[in-house]
């Protein structure tokens, strides 16, 4: 009878643990990962490029279309434009961070932002993206896959 209430104690601990509050770690790598996508706004929003790199996993795979209505200078029909001229600003709202042991799955919208290159007209879009993190030999989380889909470009001013 005492292995029986042993074994029944054990196993409500591992439920408990199981289908508790998220584990410590768990709510590390979620903070760890919400540290790194505001991170790489901030340094895209000061046009950074560099400083955005770090969020890659190396050998990251990912998909965006690349059909010309999504181009940046599509936002400026019309207006022969340099895309390098382009500012570019973003805002996100991180909807959904889902943890596990050695993978982790990000839900976002990206709100985007152009400005022409002499700021007389700028354009808007929403980009829904998905992201799978993955932990790397430093510690670090970084996305190693991702699928990125974007609205059309709206004008603003």
């Amino acid at each position: 009878m005492r292995y029986i209430l042993k074994v029944a104690a054990a196993s409500i601990f591992v439920l408990s643990s199981v289908w508790g509050e998220p584990s410590p770690d768990r709510a590390h790598v979620e903070k760890q990962i919400r540290e790194a996508i505001a991170n790489w706004t901030d340094a895209a929003n000061r046009a950074d490029w560099p400083e955005t790199k770090k969020i890659w996993a190396p050998g990251v795979k990912g998909w965006f279309p690349s059909a010309l209505e999504f181009k940046e200078a599509a936002a400026f029909p019309g207006q022969p434009l340099d895309e390098k001229a382009i500012r570019t600003t973003y805002q996100v709202t991180i909807n959904e961070v889902l943890v596990s042991t050695d993978l982790a799955i990000v839900r976002d919208t990206w709100e985007q932002v152009v400005y022409s290159p002499d700021n007389s007209a700028s354009a808007h879009r929403s980009i829904q993206s998905f992201e799978v993190w993955q932990p790397q030999p430093d510690g670090q989380w970084k996305i190693s896959r991702w699928i990125s889909a974007p609205t059309r470009w709206e004008a603003v001013k």
